[in-house]
């Protein structure tokens, strides 16, 4: 099993179990966005902690923003800008 690969068989399998195969990623975007806006208000800073003991997977959402916008950049600078924006909306 690579990372990011499943296989025929292990899709049958999910399938099987009526397995719901959408993702709403503009709304779990969305509500992190949120609940970084809320972060920002009490503590004046968007820098939250990875391990954040207050939010956990906010720090974690907000190091992955991070990593993701760095990534986005480096894609940029090493490939045609339509096929950056064709791989990061198929994503």
């Amino acid at each position: 099993y690579a990372w990011g690969e499943l296989t025929t068989d292990q899709i049958s399998k999910l399938n099987s179990l009526d397995f719901d195969w959408s993702e709403d990623k503009d709304e779990d975007w969305n509500a992190m966005c949120d609940r970084l806006v809320s972060y920002k208000k009490r503590y004046n800073t968007t820098e939250v902690p990875y391990g954040c003991g207050e939010d956990p997977p906010l720090g974690k959402w907000v190091s992955n923003q991070r990593t993701m916008y760095s990534k986005y950049f480096y894609l940029l600078e090493e490939y045609d800008e339509d096929y950056v924006e064709y791989v990061a909306n198929d994503v």
